[in-house]
């Protein structure tokens, strides 16, 4: 079984939205933010692989994304920030595949949290109070014997 970025974010996606009730997303090209705040989003951003072994029996993997959370207000965004960090720093996140049928869980690790002023064009149009929390997702790769 392959586990890769796909099931970690729809898992995690899934996961905060289910036990925070904060509106979550994945943030890809062209997608549109909620309408209503609070509301978080998870970005891709990058997945770096270790090779252990000269035969790949072992590659470890770190994806990292970013969790935005965006609030109207300042403390609408701390609630909700409160409520994400605590899962993302001591949280057991389940995984599931594309059937939805739980294959494992994950911890994710907090590398970074940024409060950002100013963002892009949209981002400021969009007039929201938003931190941005970078996570890794350490993954270990074993090739299968067949």
């Amino acid at each position: 079984m392959v586990i890769t970025y796909y099931e970690i974010i729809g898992s995690l996606r899934h996961y905060l939205q289910d036990t925070t009730n904060v509106p979550t997303i994945w943030k890809y090209y062209g997608y549109s933010k909620p309408d209503t705040k609070p509301f978080a989003e998870i970005e891709y951003v990058v997945s770096t692989e270790d090779i252990k072994t000269k035969t790949k029996e072992l590659i470890t993997e770190d994806i990292t994304l970013v969790i935005g959370v965006h609030g109207g207000t300042m403390s609408e965004m701390s609630l909700a920030y409160k409520d994400i960090i605590s899962i993302l720093r001591y949280g057991n996140i389940p995984i599931y595949n594309e059937g939805f049928e739980k294959i494992g869980s994950f911890s994710p690790e907090v590398e970074n949290v940024s409060n950002i002023m100013f963002g892009t064009h949209e981002e400021n149009e969009g007039n929201t109070h938003r931190l941005y929390i970078e996570v890794s997702v350490p993954i270990y790769h074993v090739k299968e014997r067949r």
